[in-house]
C-alpha cells in the first residue's frame, strides 16, 4: 500500500487530494484541501505572477506539504495550469517552489490538462460519447470523447477570473459589454467543427459544481453528491439571466453560491450558455472528478489508465474500502442474478436494473462496519453517500434502498427521497429488495452451499428449487420467512424445494 498526494496549482485555487492506493490498484481518498489564492489575477494585466501571489502560493504549498507528511504520503505530484503556463516569470516560480519546498512542478499544456480531465471523467462516469468542458480561472478546456476515447481537444486562454475582469462581470453586467462578451465567446466556439448537439455536455471544475449546488437548492434536491448531477439547458439559461443582473452583494446571498465565487460566476455561465446555444445541447452532467483524479488514474495505471468497466472497478474499490466479506457478497449476487433471470415474467428486465441490483447485492452488508444491529439501515446511507461510479444518482438511491430491504425489519423511504422516484421505480425497488432478501437467506451460513436456484411460475405460485451440496434446511426456512411479503408484492404463493447434489 502507498499514499500519494496530488497538488493542482490552478488560476483560482490550489487544491490537494491525498489517496491511499492498494496493491490491486484500488484506492480511496483520505483527505483533500482547497485554498482560494487567485494566482492568475495579475497574469492577465502584467503577464507575470505577482510577488504577493507567489508568496501566498508558497505558504499554501507548505501547508499542503505539511499535511502530506502528517498523513504519511510517500510521493507528492505537483501540477500547474494556465496561470503558471502563461506567466513570463513561471520558471522563477518553479525554482522558488523547488528551493523552498523541494517540490517539482510540472506545468501542463492545455491539451495535457484536457487529457487528464478526460481520464478523471471517463473512469468515473458511464458515458461512451460526450463533450467535456472544464472552466478554470484563466482557461477553458473542451474535449470530444468518442467510444470512450480521447478524440479532440482545445484550450482557450479565458476563464472565470479573466473574463470577469475584462468584461466587468463582478457586478450587474452592462448590456454593451455583455454583447461584446457573447460575440467573443461565439466566435471562439464556432471554430470547433466537432462540437455536436447530439452529445451530452459534461461539466468539470468549481464553476460547474457551484452551478449544481445552486440548482439543487432551488429544487430542494435531497442528495448531497454533485457527481453525475443532471442539469438542463433551460435551467442554465434561467440561472444566467437571473445572476447577470445582480450586484456582487445580491449574488452573495444566493443559496448554494460560494461567496468566493460570487464575483466570477457570471463568466462561466455566459460560456456555458453560449456553447449550449451554438450546439443545441440539452443535457448537462456535472463531474466531481477531473484533472486531479485523472492524474491519479494515470499514476496508478500508467500505460493503461482507462478502466474497462467503470461500475465494476468502482464496486471492487468500494467493497475493499468497506472491508466486506467478498466471497459472501459475490455468492449472494450470483444467486440473486439467477432469481432475477428466473422471474423475468414478473420483473422488468433492463440492463440498468441489473446494474442497480448488482450494486445492492455486492454492498448490502456494508453497514456492518458501523454496527451489525440495524446494519441494513446503515447500509442505506453508506451506499447513498459513497462514490459509486457508473450509476446515475437516482440509480444509487435505488441500489441503497434495495440493499436496506435485505432484512425483515425494513425501514420506510422518507418523502424527500420518495419524490425522486416514479411509482414504477418504487415498485421495482420493492421487488428487487425482496429478491435480495431471499438471496441473503440462501447463503445464510455464508459457505456457498446453495449453488443454483431454479424458478417455476404458475398462475398462483412461484416455486424455487435450491440445489445444494449439503442439507439446506436453515437456508430454506430463512427464505420462507419472505413468503408473506412475496404474496403481497407478487400476488403469488412462494414455495421452496431443495435437492441435494454431489460435489
Amino acid at each position: 500500500m502507498r499514499i500519494i498526494g496530488i497538488i493542482d496549482i490552478g488560476s483560482n485555487s490550489l487544491r490537494l487530494v491525498v489517496a491511499q492506493v492498494s496493491l490491486d490498484n484500488t484506492f480511496r481518498i483520505i483527505d483533500e484541501l482547497k485554498e482560494s489564492v487567485r494566482l492568475g489575477e495579475s497574469v492577465g494585466t502584467t503577464g507575470k505572477l505577482s510577488s504577493a501571489k507567489i508568496d501566498t502560493a508558497l505558504e499554501t504549498l507548505k501547508l499542503f506539504q505539511e499535511l502530506c507528511h502528517a498523513l504519511g504520503v510517500q510521493n507528492i505530484y505537483v501540477i500547474a495550469t494556465e496561470a503558471v503556463r502563461r506567466a513570463s516569470n513561471k520558471y522563477e516560480f518553479i525554482r522558488c517552489v523547488k528551493k523552498r519546498l523541494n517540490l517539482d512542478v510540472q506545468v501542463l499544456s492545455g491539451i495535457e490538462e484536457a487529457y487528464y480531465d478526460y481520464l478523471g471523467t471517463i473512469n468515473t462516469l458511464n458515458f461512451s460519447d460526450a463533450i467535456l468542458m472544464d472552466i478554470g480561472g484563466s482557461s477553458t478546456e473542451l474535449a470530444l470523447i468518442k467510444n470512450r476515447e480521447f478524440q479532440e481537444a482545445i484550450s482557450f486562454p479565458f476563464g472565470a477570473i479573466n473574463l470577469s475582469k475584462e468584461y466587468n462581470l463582478s457586478t450587474a453586467i452592462d448590456p454593451v459589454l455583455e454583447r461584446k462578451l457573447n460575440e467573443f465567446l461565439t466566435d471562439n466556439f464556432k471554430k470547433l467543427k466537432w462540437l455536436s448537439g447530439e452529445l451530452p455536455l459534461i461539466g468539470i471544475g468549481g464553476s460547474f459544481r457551484n452551478i449544481c449546488k445552486i440548482d439543487k437548492r432551488q429544487r430542494d434536491y435531497p442528495l448531497e453528491s454533485v457527481h453525475n448531477y443532471h442539469l438542463t439547458a433551460h435551467s442554465i439559461a434561467g440561472l444566467y439571466q437571473r445572476l447577470k443582473s445582480l450586484s456582487y452583494e445580491e449574488r452573495a446571498e444566493i443559496k448554494g453560491l460560494s461567496k468566493d465565487r460570487a464575483d466570477i460566476i457570471v463568466g462561466p455561465l455566459a460560456e456555458i450558455s453560449n456553447l449550449l446555444s451554438i450546439t443545441k445541447i440539452q443535457n448537462i452532467y456535472v463531474s466531481g472528478s477531473g484533472l486531479r483524479e485523472g492524474l491519479l488514474f494515470k499514476t496508478i495505471f500508467k500505460d493503461k489508465p482507462v478502466v474497462p468497466d467503470v461500475l465494476d472497478y468502482s464496486l471492487c474499490t468500494t467493497m475493499k474500502n468497506f472491508h466486506l466479506n467478498e466471497g459472501h457478497a459475490h455468492h449472494v449476487w450470483k444467486l440473486v442474478f439467477q432469481l432475477f433471470c428466473g422471474l423475468k415474467d414478473l420483473i422488468p428486465q433492463r440492463e440498468h436494473h441489473l446494474n442497480i441490483l448488482k450494486t445492492a447485492a455486492l454492498l448490502h452488508d456494508c453497514g456492518i462496519q458501523i454496527s451489525y444491529y440495524d446494519h441494513h439501515k446503515h447500509s442505506f446511507y453508506m451506499i447513498l453517500n459513497s462514490n459509486i461510479y457508473g450509476l446515475t444518482q437516482k440509480e444509487i438511491l435505488m441500489a441503497a434502498w434495495i440493499a436496506s430491504l435485505h432484512r425483515k425489519e425494513a425501514s420506510k423511504m422518507t418523502a424527500s427521497y420518495r419524490k425522486l422516484l416514479t411509482s414504477e421505480e418504487f415498485a421495482l425497488i420493492q421487488k428487487l429488495g425482496l429478491l435480495l432478501r431471499i438471496g441473503e437467506s440462501m447463503d445464510r451460513r455464508q459457505n456457498g452451499s446453495i449453488q443454483k436456484v431454479e424458478c417455476e411460475i404458475t398462475s398462483k405460485s412461484v416455486s424455487l428449487m435450491f440445489s445444494s451440496n449439503t442439507n439446506s434446511f436453515l437456508e430454506s426456512s430463512d427464505a420462507l420467512t419472505s413468503a408473506p411479503l412475496f404474496k403481497k408484492i407478487f400476488k403469488k404463493q412462494l414455495i421452496i424445494n431443495t435437492k441435494l447434489h454431489e460435489t
